[in-house]
């Protein structure tokens, strides 16, 4: 049996939104993520002398935070290793090979190179202007721009407010920042754990 490694990813709070209104936003940002971390996997095992290799994942998406508001976020069940074909008796088969743990100096560049990247996209699809500041009105999907009350219970959930009645707009959780600033490093938060501009990645939890 193959050990395996969890990479969670967390998003930048007003990205949260647009993440769960878009999901052609999501999707493409969802590659990013999943090439990158085959990258690196793959660039490793080659400077380890391995072959051809392949890497292998289980992911999923989930929608809440620990006070259960949005907070869509990812978990990536990445093989600790790689897959590398040896020729037997004629045919191909595959064997597992391991490959050193991951260092935080790894997380910490593989989280730039994902950040840096989606930040590309939002730019480039018109989420977040030339200067990285949000704009008004970014796309989302009809059933979120047909139904504005969809809309405001979403956003409210994700910054933790109150959406409807008597005391709607007001606070009922702390929040976080944004996307921060260009001049931002990575910040490590623990063991295999880094953030930048709202970004966050953890990678410390494995399993053999």
């Amino acid at each position: 049996m193959a050990p395996y490694r969890q990479f969670v990813v967390t998003f930048p709070i007003p990205m949260r939104y647009w993440l769960h209104s878009n999901k052609e936003l999501f999707s493409k940002v969802y590659r990013i993520i999943i090439k990158e971390i085959h990258s690196y996997c793959k660039i490793k095992a080659v400077a380890s002398g391995i072959k051809d290799p392949k890497s292998g994942a289980i992911s999923f998406t989930q929608l809440a935070g620990s006070a259960l508001n949005l907070n869509p976020h990812l978990h990536i069940l990445f093989c600790d290793g790689v897959f590398s074909g040896i020729n037997q008796n004629g045919a191909e088969t595959f064997r597992f090979r391991n490959l050193e743990a991951i260092t935080d100096k790894e997380v910490e560049k593989l989280l730039l190179e994902i950040s840096s990247k989606v930040l590309k996209l939002l730019k480039k699809h018109g989420y977040l202007n030339h200067d990285g500041e949000m704009v008004n009105h970014p796309l989302s999907d009809s059933l979120f721009r047909d139904h504005e009350s969809l809309a405001m219970a979403t956003s409210s959930s994700i910054v933790g407010t109150i959406a409807f009645g008597p005391n709607a707009g007001q606070k009922v959780t702390r929040i976080g920042s944004g996307f921060g600033y260009y001049e931002e490093i990575p910040l490590a938060k623990g063991h295999r754990c880094f953030s930048i501009n709202g970004f966050s990645l953890h990678a410390n939890t494995s399993t053999n």
